[in-house]
């Protein structure tokens, strides 16, 4: 069932709730709206002269949130204290290799639980406003996520994720994109196609791919910005989000991610992200290829009695 929203809120599901990546795509799978300026309750747009309105002129509090959500697509959202997010990490998908990749057929198994189980696939950066407090989410949402740019995550993911209208978001190496040829990754060609389709979403995942911790604060610094500064270059885009390397973090880690300006940081190690969840250590559910269903499913038991069920 859609939200029903006041009438001076109709026009706000035009704005688009999407990344700051490019232009902000919205979800595949939804339509692209239109933005047009929307004034406070009572204020038509004709009374704004053509301008933009001011922040003091836009809706605030819980009504703007459902309105964010509803312009995203986003359906049966509740208030943040209801919510539980599970990030849900993978190396791979495709044919088993050396590196811990996930069958493609697990990962349509996977897919279609959540789908069966009415488990919203969220934009990375839909959680990072939910945890900004500015927006609402559905009761239960995931969030895919793909690191090391293998080539497989082009080759593979890809085409199962656009079939399905599903976002993701990729982290990404900067020098291991650049060395592609020898380390079997992605180009940045192939990069962009995925970026401009809408549905991907890109984070930094360092220059090197080296555990943090064990670097000063000089070379650990290099490796947030210059990584974020490379991606802008090639992409267009400002990543808002890094995925520490081996998920190696301390607090000196984190606290240097603040401050070179991201938004967040991931780690790579489960549990259920909530409103609160410190903002430097976001966990990640490690899907692995010997990830059962029946373990899967039990990524998603925190609060959800009912897909206990073997379905």
């Amino acid at each position: 069932m859609r939200l029903r929203l006041p009438k001076f809120l109709a026009l706000l599901a035009t704005v688009a709730c999407a990344p700051t990546q490019r232009e902000r795509p919205v979800r595949a799978a939804t339509a692209a709206p239109t933005a047009v300026a929307a004034g406070a309750p009572g204020t038509r747009l004709g009374d704004l002269g053509g301008r933009a309105p001011a922040a003091s002129e836009l809706p605030v509090g819980p009504a703007s949130r459902q309105a964010k959500a509803a312009a995203a697509g986003l359906e049966n959202v509740v208030p943040p204290e209801e919510t539980v997010v599970r990030v849900l990490l993978y190396h791979g998908i495709g044919t088993r290799t050396s590196r811990p990749v996930v069958k493609a057929r697990a990962f349509r198994e996977q897919l279609d639980w959540l789908e069966a189980h009415d488990i919203e696939v969220i934009r990375l950066s839909q959680l990072l406003d939910f945890l900004d407090g500015e927006l609402w989410l559905p009761r239960h949402a995931a969030v895919i996520t793909i690191d090391d740019g293998e080539l497989n995550g082009y080759s593979k993911a890809y085409p199962i994720l656009k079939e399905r209208g599903l976002p993701f978001t990729l982290g990404l190496a900067t020098q291991v994109i650049e060395e592609h040829r020898t380390r079997g990754a992605l180009n940045w060609l192939q990069i962009r196609e995925m970026v401009d389709s809408g549905l991907c979403e890109v984070a930094s995942h360092s220059v090197t791919h080296r555990k943090m911790t064990l670097l000063p604060d000089e070379v650990a610094r290099f490796e947030l910005e210059r990584s974020r500064a490379v991606l802008t270059e090639e992409l267009a885009l400002r990543p808002e989000a890094f995925f520490y390397p081996l998920g190696d973090n301390n607090y000196r880690v984190r606290r240097l991610a603040k401050q070179s300006g991201y938004r967040a940081a991931f780690v790579a190690h489960g549990g259920p992200t909530i409103a609160g969840t410190q903002r430097f250590g976001i966990p990640r559910y490690d899907v692995k290829p010997d990830t059962s269903m029946r373990k899967f499913r039990s990524f998603f038991n925190h609060g959800i009695p009912v897909l206990r069920s073997s379905r």
